[in-house]
């Protein structure tokens, strides 16, 4: 027990040189990456050629997954709507929590795993629109409200600032996860394995990001 005590101060210390090391290395490439922000000195075609294979190819996988989150929403609920005859709430509740959370939340996530990429702010837009469709047609089979219901009642409790809370995380977590995986790219040392650890890291390290500041930025957008 004491020589675990007498080695819990230099563990820490790893842990922080580690952190410092990555936090680091992220801060000197993001200087670099607004170095080089000027037209002049982006290459235009290689830019669209990575949005399409990163954006628009990523578009089915993340397609399903929303609608299929949607309807699980719907299902999730549907005993306590019945149980308190709140049918006039589904429609709010799906798309308050499709637009503030649920949106740039999962497609955060789906599209680190697949990409590791910074097209999330593009995709969540459809994501949102998506997740909801699935959350319609639920609602409608399951639970007997009519899309225009589920609409009338997500009209009468939002706001545009519910849609923009998704939009601005969204951006935030493209950031991360491009930051994250271009770090770990670029850092990776030692042949195949080496390829392999910096995969691992990123997405780990992108999905952390994530769920960071989707904590701290619900907070600070309230």
């Amino acid at each position: 027990m004491s020589g675990f005590v007498l080695a819990l101060p230099a563990r820490i210390g790893v842990v922080l040189i580690a952190i410092a090391e990555q936090v680091g290395g992220v801060s000197l490439l993001t200087g670099r990456i607004v170095t080089r922000l000027r037209p002049r000195l982006l290459d235009r075609d290689e830019l669209f050629r990575n949005l399409y294979r990163m954006g628009v190819r990523s578009v089915p996988i993340v397609s399903a997954t929303a609608a299929f989150t949607g309807g699980i929403m719907v299902i999730q609920a549907a005993p306590f709507v019945d149980q308190f005859q709140a049918k006039a709430f589904v429609g709010w509740a799906a798309t308050f929590t499709t637009f503030r959370e649920l949106g740039p939340l999962l497609i955060g996530l789906i599209f680190n795993g697949r990409v590791g990429a910074n097209n999330t702010a593009e995709l969540a837009t459809m994501t949102n629109t998506i997740a909801l469709g699935g959350a319609i047609l639920t609602a409608d089979v399951l639970l007997d409200v009519s899309p225009r219901l589920f609409w009338d009642s997500a009209a009468e409790r939002l706001d545009t600032w519910d849609f923009g809370v998704g939009i601005v995380k969204s951006g935030l977590f493209g950031l991360i996860i491009a930051l994250s995986s271009c770090h770990y790219g670029l850092a990776t040392k030692g042949g195949a394995p080496g390829v392999g650890r910096a995969v691992n890291a990123s997405v780990v390290g992108s999905a952390a990001g994530i769920f960071i500041a989707d904590y701290f930025s619900t907070f600070l957008l309230g």
